[in-house]
């Protein structure tokens, strides 16, 4: 059975790593993975990633299809006076990361959606749920189930397949 936990606190460095996922995996001549619009110099790069891992669920073989959208807070600047316009928007530095999607094996079937270093998990046909807190390192994604239970949490490591932009 599918470990009930999946990601490991996100530290700085992790939430690093994500970033140089999202914003390189589809940079260059990698077989494909680039940007659809990257010969048009003048379009930005895509700020959502589809990530594909092969995990190890206790023995059973399941894929991870993860799609992380970065997206940017920004704050108003307004004018002067006791009505006064919006004369800017600033970003702030502060990026969040929206994950979602699925990790199917033979056994089990689960949908997640999440924000930042913790997803929500809930298996299919018996709407389960479980808290996943992700932990990034190189190639290899670790799954800490559970993270706040008092038996402690589970692991589960995935390696990665493919990324590419959407």
């Amino acid at each position: 059975m599918f470990i009930k936990s999946i990601f490991l606190a996100i530290p700085k460095s992790v939430l690093i790593s994500m970033v140089f996922l999202v914003t390189g995996c589809g940079s260059g001549g990698d077989g494909g993975n680039q940007n659809p619009d990257s010969n048009n110099k003048s379009a930005p790069p895509s700020n959502t990633a589809q990530f594909e891992y092969t995990c190890d669920l206790n023995g059973v073989d399941g894929i991870l299809t993860m799609t992380v959208e970065a997206v940017q807070s920004s704050g108003i600047v307004f004018g002067p006076g006791p009505s006064p316009d919006i004369t800017a928007v600033i970003g702030t530095g502060d990026v969040t990361y929206f994950t979602s999607g699925d990790m199917i094996s033979s056994v089990e079937r689960y949908v997640f959606t999440g924000e930042n270093q913790f997803a929500d998990f809930t298996e299919i046909s018996s709407s389960e749920s479980f808290r996943v807190r992700w932990n990034i390192d190189g190639d290899m994604l670790v799954m800490e189930i559970n993270p706040f239970s008092p038996v402690g949490p589970s692991f589960q490591f995935c390696q990665l397949n493919s990324a590419r932009y959407i």
